[in-house]
């Protein structure tokens, strides 16, 4: 409004309009400091793990928000789709090979210059029997005098798992051959002569023993097999 200073005042008005922009001030914000995920080895590629978001207080291109991943993507064994804020498993997991991952994201603005902020994302990759236990050898071979007792150690046959847990916890057992003679600890690998067993080279000069080796897993159990070729020696017996 205006006014002049006339004994008779004359005064006019007209409006103003302001139009306040917005400056980009305010960084993204997580909607949380940390995230976490567990996934089992076993997950298909493609697999959304989890959603992360963040908002930002600005208005226009400052608020509009994309997401990355700057760190620990091992393998790139992850992809963020850096609209919605989707975390997808890009890559075949092994847990043999990692058996974790973290992975620092960034949520960054429109505007110039751009803001932006980071969280963490915490995955853990639980194990899946998929490794069959391997024998060190194809076959073995042990020899025993045939007046040996019963306990008296033949040989031992022995097997590794690149599993963990259960999943790589081995259970030795003989599946074939003379296992009346012959026994094996079922943990150890140790083969040995059998309780009250009777042995005699001149009836009987040596034994082949099919073994087997399983691991515990819950479900899907796998096994190996492997020979066990006995020589009995001879004792001056007659």
């Amino acid at each position: 409004e205006v006014s002049d200073d006339a004994d008779v005042s004359k005064k006019s008005t007209t409006s103003v309009l302001i139009d306040v922009s917005d400056v980009n001030d305010n960084a993204p914000r997580f909607s949380r400091e940390v995230y976490a995920a567990t996934l089992s080895e076993s997950s298909d590629v493609g697999t959304v793990v989890l959603t992360v978001a963040a908002s930002d207080a600005d208005l226009g291109v400052n608020a509009v928000i994309t997401f990355s991943i700057d760190s620990g993507n091992t393998n790139n064994a992850f992809s963020l789709n850096e609209t919605t804020g989707d975390l997808i498993i890009s890559s075949a997991l092994d847990y043999e090979t990692a058996i974790a991952y973290t992975l620092i994201i960034s949520a960054s603005d429109g505007g110039s210059p751009s803001l932006s902020s980071k969280a963490k994302v915490a995955i853990t990759i639980t194990d899946e029997n998929d490794n069959t236990p391997i024998f060190t050898h194809a076959s073995y071979n042990g020899s025993v005098v045939e007046n040996a007792v019963g306990g008296t150690m033949v040989t031992v046959v022995s097997a590794t798992d690149a599993d963990s847990g259960l999943n790589a916890q081995l259970v030795y057992a003989i599946v074939g051959g003379s296992d009346a003679l012959f026994s094996i600890n079922s943990a150890t690998g140790v083969v040995t002569v059998a309780a009250n067993a009777s042995l005699d080279r001149e009836t009987t000069t040596s034994y082949r023993l099919s073994v087997r080796v399983s691991d515990s897993a819950v479900k899907g159990s796998r096994s190996a097999d492997a020979s066990v070729d006995i020589t009995i020696l001879d004792a001056n017996d007659n």
